[in-house]
């Protein structure tokens, strides 16, 4: 086995202040702005080792939505910026290795423990070091 191999895995990546900065004026289900540079830089990197991206979004929860508009529209946008089509989903799949969002609270499994500091309702609690 190659040294350098890593195992493909499924990285869900939240789309609304995560993958493009969000705005609560512009927000349309098809508002497909140019994606934040830092992570459109790791979504390209991703791509290019073998990783499966997955666009994670509360989007295709609402009922209203043309879900047909909003992946062709998706589909055009991520080919134009990552140079291949990605899907979408609001369902978190066993599959997904790793989700980022900006509104997660990373919890250390099996115990509870806050691993990250982004909780807006317990700022003085411990965080596991």
């Amino acid at each position: 086995m190659n040294a350098h191999y890593v195992p493909m895995t499924v990285l869900a990546i939240d789309l609304d202040g995560t993958l493009i900065p969000y705005s609560h004026e512009n927000y349309h289900h098809l508002y497909f702005p140019d994606p934040i540079p830092a992570m459109a830089e790791r979504v390209v990197r991703w791509i290019e080792e073998g990783h499966e991206v997955v666009i994670f979004t509360s989007r295709l929860a609402f009922k209203n939505i043309d879900r047909a508009r909003f992946e062709l529209e998706l589909a055009v946008w991520s080919k134009r910026h990552f140079g291949k089509e990605l899907t979408a989903t609001c369902i978190k799949e066993p599959s997904f290795k790793e989700i980022w969002d900006d509104r997660a609270v990373a919890v250390e499994q099996d115990t509870g423990r806050r691993l990250s500091n982004n909780s807006k309702l317990e700022r003085d609690t411990d965080v596991a070091a």
